[in-house]
């Protein structure tokens, strides 16, 4: 098929164009034979505004340059709804589905933090670490392109505590594993996580990678050329990233050292302390614990289910 089409390419005598949302996935002897190749990308946020003011005639409403992720399309499909619902003028109404139009789009990668996560810092054990300090010099100048990385052993609220920095920031969360990196074709995985950066720019949102260790992982115990220059691909992209990046590792010591240090700041969530034992047990049961609970030798976690 790819040969075929290029002989087609190469011998037509009149112009030809194409369009494409993954050029990624194109043959590159095809992309060659474009003379020109040029990108479409989401509105930025002085496009957003004079496009809702040039769609609707109406001053745009707060928050509408947090949605991130839009085209001069979703404006025309917008429009539509609101000229069939008769809500035109109805700026909330109009925010929210240039809001819905966003969601679709993103389903499976954005996390949308509607409810107010709960967050109880006497809930982790994150002592001995200058993470507090590093996030409220974040909140007070107003940060951007901050990168953290949270290692510990799992259940500790790593990615709990993520998400609730991302509420209380202000952004949106864009959520990646491993599976969602990692591919069995050659340059496809450096290509998975470029997008990820490429998104989480476009809407302008924290993006976060869960277990990192997992393919971001030492240069020691690589057995593959393509491991190596899928962490190249991540220091290129962390490098040039205007907005946050966290992760979290489970075990810190299978990360490759390059990484590590381009993260800011990294902390450690440990298990509890014994004296974290009974607040946590009266706060989750709503009872006073029992005393053989201080007895306990083993290591205690907090299992926390992501909201």
């Amino acid at each position: 098929m790819t040969n075929a089409f290029l002989t087609c390419l190469e011998n037509t005598q009149y112009p030809f164009m194409a369009t494409t949302n993954f050029i990624s996935k194109i043959d590159k002897a095809i992309l060659r034979r474009f003379v020109f190749k040029i990108k479409f990308d989401y509105l930025k946020p002085d496009q957003i505004e004079y496009a809702f003011r040039l769609t609707f005639n109406l001053e745009p409403p707060a928050g509408l340059l947090k949605l991130g992720g839009l085209t001069n399309g979703d404006f025309a499909i917008v429009k539509k709804k609101a000229e069939i619902l008769d809500c035109l003028s109805n700026v909330q109404e109009l925010y929210n589905m240039l809001k819905e139009e966003v969601s679709v789009k993103a389903i499976g990668n954005v996390v949308h933090l509607e409810e107010k996560i709960n967050f109880d810092r006497n809930f982790v054990n994150i002592e001995g670490s200058s993470l507090d300090l590093y996030v409220k010099k974040i909140k007070e100048n107003k940060i951007n392109n901050f990168s953290i990385l949270l290692h510990g052993p799992s259940g500790t609220g790593k990615s709990l505590y993520l998400r609730h920095l991302a509420q209380e920031l202000g952004y949106e969360l864009i959520e990646r594993r491993a599976s969602d990196i990692l591919s069995r074709w050659h340059g496809e995985s450096e290509q998975n996580l470029a997008n990820a950066f490429e998104e989480a720019k476009n809407r302008r949102a924290i993006l976060i990678f869960d277990e990192i260790d997992s393919f971001l992982s030492s240069k020691n115990n690589m057995q593959q050329v393509h491991n190596a220059q899928l962490v190249n691909e991540f220091l290129v992209q962390l490098e040039n990233h205007p907005y946050p990046v966290c992760g979290t590792a489970n075990y810190l010591e299978n990360m490759e050292q390059a990484s590590l240090r381009r993260f800011k700041i990294n902390a450690k969530f440990d298990y509890l302390h014994k004296d974290q034992y009974n607040y946590v047990y009266n706060k989750t049961f709503g009872v006073e614990p029992p005393k053989e609970i201080n007895k306990f030798t083993t290591k205690i976690v907090l299992k926390i289910k992501k909201q």
